[in-house]
């Protein structure tokens, strides 16, 4: 299983593994926020800018104007949050 791991790793681009470090944040981000954990939204704003990197390593400017566009719902979803609480 290790050897099968490392060779996928060796053989995944840059962008690649930008891409999966943005997945995990992500997905870790969207959980949190349904478990109603502010650090939900910080946690996907950091995801959203991994895609941003990825976005522009491959000249992708929709995903670029995409993370943007979800980095600023997260800070307005962390706005909401701390005017309700």
């Amino acid at each position: 299983m290790k050897e099968f791991l490392f060779t996928i790793y060796n053989s995944m681009s840059t962008p690649d593994i930008i891409g999966w470090f943005g997945n995990l944040f992500f997905v870790y981000g969207v959980w949190a926020i349904g478990e109603r954990k502010i650090s939900g939204f910080y946690v996907n704003y950091i995801g959203n800018f991994t895609y941003l990197i990825q976005g522009a390593f491959l000249g992708m400017y929709s995903l670029i104007i995409l993370s943007f566009m979800l980095m600023f719902l997260n800070i307005l979803g962390i706005v909401k949050w701390r005017k309700n609480v």
